[in-house]
């Protein structure tokens, strides 16, 4: 996105789970790809795999601005 010959910087949020799931993995890709010329937030949300509710905040799924519910 151009504004007057510059590039904009913007805030971007996402919700997703956070997990290992093809949604998660699309969301963190589409987050690094912003990086470093914008920043992204995420705000990651539970989800559930066979009746367990399953959240990763930890290693691959650590990055800068992660929000989880709950917490």
């Amino acid at each position: 996105m151009t504004f007057k010959g510059s590039i904009r910087h913007l805030k971007v949020g996402f919700i997703s789970i956070w997990f290992e799931r093809g949604q998660a993995y699309v969301t963190k890709t589409l987050r690094d790809n912003l990086l470093p010329d914008h920043t992204a937030f995420i705000f990651a949300r539970t989800g559930r795999v066979y009746g367990e509710h399953k959240l990763e905040t930890g290693g691959f799924w650590a990055v800068p601005n992660l929000t989880s519910f709950p917490e």
